[in-house]
């Protein structure tokens, strides 16, 4: 379909652009991601949340980043739960501590690394 055809160029695109550095490839990764609509999986969701959060394609969007971060957190993906966590615990609120906490253990239940480090560092595994 082509939702599903976005989401592959997205990836790509996301790929190419990792290693050209170019601003206008990320932009057109977020375009195609962003058009998967309903196919948007938990790795596509992710990325879009890395690229709002660090501003690649421009200026960044913490509340896009947060909310496709949320999105691949709830798609199953680890690093998904891992940078959901990450995001959540930089905005120091007491309610999202928890949240990230939670969304660590699940990702650590699946042997994410990262998350087990982290939640070592808090003395909580």
């Amino acid at each position: 379909s082509e939702q599903q055809k976005s989401l592959v160029d997205g990836k790509d695109l996301f790929e190419q652009a990792k290693l050209s550095k170019s601003r206008s490839q990320y932009e057109a990764s977020i375009q195609h991601l962003e058009d998967a609509g309903s196919s948007l999986d938990g790795i596509g969701a992710y990325l879009l949340s890395v690229m709002y959060h660090e501003g690649r394609a421009g200026s960044k969007n913490e509340t896009k980043a947060l909310n496709y971060a949320k999105t691949s957190a709830l798609k199953g993906y680890s690093q998904g739960h891992f940078y959901y966590a990450h995001l959540l615990l930089l905005r120091e609120k007491r309610g999202d501590t928890l949240t990230a906490i939670q969304s660590l253990k699940i990702a650590a239940e699946k042997d994410h690394i990262e998350s087990i480090n982290r939640l070592n560092r808090m003395g909580l595994y």
